[in-house]
């Protein structure tokens, strides 16, 4: 489907992840 779509998740999962839950702690 997206091969690259892919590899920019999943560095966009783990940054997101702490980007959008370090400000809501």
């Amino acid at each position: 489907m997206g091969a690259a779509h892919a590899r920019r998740q999943h560095r966009a999962r783990q940054h997101h992840a702490q980007v959008l839950h370090a400000p809501t702690t």
